[in-house]
């Protein structure tokens, strides 16, 4: 059961990881064609797309008629005879706007801890 609950999960993980590199490179190709010369511009652009792309999650919840962190579907009655590890298959299909919202957050967060990184390389 174990095996079956990280897969999905590497599969989300993966995925955000793959996003952000994406984005990461078109900062960077952004950066040396606008010829960015300190870190600071990189350090900013990341935090601020990073912000965004949190942002952008959490309103995609909140537009689509659901509450700040109250996501009903936690109690749903089509959850109550599911396993663990159903559950999670459920809520990281593909399909499932809350898979939308995890995504999000973790390429935001992602993002926002290479901004902390790179202002940090200006100090070096």
């Amino acid at each position: 059961m174990k095996k079956i609950i990280k897969k999905p999960i590497f599969k989300l993980f993966l995925e955000a990881v793959l996003l952000t590199l994406l984005i990461g490179s078109t900062i960077a190709v952004v950066g040396f064609v606008q010829k960015w010369e300190s870190s600071v511009p990189y350090s900013e652009t990341f935090f601020i797309v990073g912000l965004l792309i949190i942002v952008v999650g959490v309103l995609s919840r909140l537009t689509a008629g659901q509450g700040l962190l109250i996501f009903p579907w936690l109690n749903a009655e089509s959850f109550r005879n599911k396993s663990g590890g159903d559950r999670v298959r459920q809520i990281l299909q593909v399909d499932n706007p809350i898979r939308f919202v995890i995504l999000c957050l973790l390429m935001g967060i992602f993002l926002v801890v290479i901004s902390l990184i790179v202002a940090r390389l200006e100090n070096l």
